[in-house]
């Protein structure tokens, strides 16, 4: 057992067996590492990943963008020389971004990546760790600009590689090396700004929901979103020209699925769902199956409403219901509330949310809300029971979102 310190707060590498993980504050001088093992650039240019909240998808990856992370790889004490390539057109499906090679003492290593260009929150952490961890690439690692702590130990939990911008890491080569890099901090300039408004993750929420949306005339696809006109168009030409859009002889066909999946969720978290939340309240019932009774004999079917989270997840798969309570309605009131004794609470078990269209109530099974957003809500929760009914959901309800294999 070997403990290495490098320019961080915490980190601990480990090599051979057993495989034990030793911790180490910031007490020691930095590991000097000879340049001489590191190579020189990467060996491509041409190589497709994703993006979040940014203006261009599938962009064309550079050398330059991909050297950061292959540095800080580098800067591992058992790792000689680090380069990337392209994956070969057999193998560039979704969830495969490029093919990292680590030299090591005990030969060459390789990694699978999947590359994110958007910070990384608890919805997308989810949903990117289900993926590869079902993922036939393996073993793979995560590339993206930053991990937070705990959503850098919740990865790990889970075996999944990763390395942010910043050198935070955790590398686990078999029984031979096992890496942690963690504490080291995001540069405020680097803070992650969302550019799409809630309008237009409600286009993205239609699209993905219905993809034969993508051809359907502006004025239907603005009326399934719950905007107006010119939003929907707006938003059309713009995922016409970043690709996620294009055109056939049959007509727009919608793109790259599975992209727009995790913008759009990572948009729900961020942008769309804050701005329809009518609030969360606290009703004198606590238990949530009394919770739910109470208020489905209050709604009754004067308004539109769906269950969503842990309840729609119950009603869909019969195994998750959680502490908490998340009601979509399409005109929540103050009357409501007075009959259901609901008052405003920072941490109430009930949740309300605003639907801005009946395509966000259309539901698999009575009374829950669409699979998609049922889907983003349990990716929502820091819980393991939350994520796997979540993937539950997903694997029964939104494999059409999935690339072919």
């Amino acid at each position: 057992m070997s403990l290495v310190v490098l320019d961080g707060p915490v980190c601990a590498v480990s090599f051979g067996p057993p495989r034990l993980l030793v911790e180490q504050g910031w007490d020691e001088q930095p590991l000097s590492w000879d340049s001489g093992h590191r190579p020189t650039r990467v060996r491509y240019i041409g190589l497709s990943v994703s993006n979040g909240h940014g203006n261009v998808a599938d962009k064309m990856l550079s050398a330059d963008e991909l050297e950061p992370y292959l540095d800080h790889l580098r800067n591992l004490p058992f790792v000689r020389a680090a380069n990337a390539e392209a994956p070969p057109d057999t193998q560039a499906d979704g969830g495969l971004d490029a093919v990292v090679r680590l030299n090591t003492p005990k030969g060459v290593r390789r990694l699978y990546a999947e590359v994110k260009r958007t910070h990384l929150s608890y919805e997308l952490a989810n949903h990117v760790a289900s993926q590869m961890g079902h993922s036939r690439w393996q073993p793979s690692i995560l590339m993206t600009p930053y991990v937070a702590p705990r959503l850098g130990q919740y990865l790990e939990e889970r075996g999944i590689n990763y390395v942010d911008r910043v050198g935070n890491c955790f590398l686990s080569l078999g029984p031979d090396y096992l890496a942690r890099v963690e504490g080291r901090r995001r540069p405020p300039r680097d803070l992650p700004r969302a550019t799409l408004r809630a309008a237009s993750y409600q286009v993205l929420f239609a699209l993905l929901a219905r993809p034969e949306l993508a051809n359907a005339p502006v004025r239907t696809l603005a009326e399934n979103a719950g905007v107006g006109k010119t939003a929907a168009a707006e938003m059309v030409r713009r995922l016409e020209s970043e690709g996620y859009l294009g055109r056939s002889s049959s007509g727009r066909q919608l793109l790259e699925r599975e992209r727009l999946l995790e913008r759009w969720l990572t948009g729900y978290a961020d942008v769309l769902r804050p701005s329809l939340s009518f609030g969360r309240f606290r009703i004198p019932e606590v238990d949530p199956a009394e919770v739910e009774a109470r208020l489905e004999k209050a709604l009754g079917y004067a308004k539109p409403w769906a269950w969503s989270g842990g309840a729609a997840a119950f009603r869909l798969t019969g195994h998750f219901r959680g502490e908490g309570s998340v009601l979509w309605i399409s005109e929540p009131t103050s009357d409501l509330l007075r009959r259901l004794k609901a008052l405003p609470a920072k941490d109430g078990p009930l949740t309300i949310l605003r639907s801005k269209s009946t395509l966000m109530l259309e539901g698999a099974k009575p009374h829950t809300a669409h699979p998609l957003l049922v889907y983003a809500e349990l990716l929502s929760r820091p819980s393991d029971r939350a994520a796997e009914a979540a993937e539950e959901v997903r694997a029964k309800y939104l494999k059409y979102l999935e690339p072919a294999k």
